[in-house]
């Protein structure tokens, strides 16, 4: 959905601009069901957690949609950041 996208892009934009950072197009996801809470980078986030993430119901590649929406709102102003999935 469009908050977790934006949480994502902020994320995102956050590391591009923090001190020291030396490169890297790495976003956080959050996991939360039932008592498993946790904070994955997008690319460790285990497929099978994300099958399980009711936020991600109806979404056949979790995964796959976080990254390209990820993309889309951090290039939307026509940068052209690839996203590590």
């Amino acid at each position: 959905d469009f908050i977790s996208a934006a949480l994502l892009h902020l994320h995102h934009m956050h590391q591009q601009h923090a001190p020291g950072n030396r490169g890297g197009n790495g976003v956080l996801v959050y996991h939360g069901v039932e008592d498993e809470y946790s904070v994955w980078a997008l690319k460790d986030y285990p497929a099978d957690m994300a099958a399980r993430n009711p936020a991600y119901d109806g979404i056949n590649d979790p995964i796959a949609w976080m990254r390209d929406e990820s993309e889309r709102i951090v290039n939307m102003l026509g940068n052209d950041f690839e996203i590590d999935a």
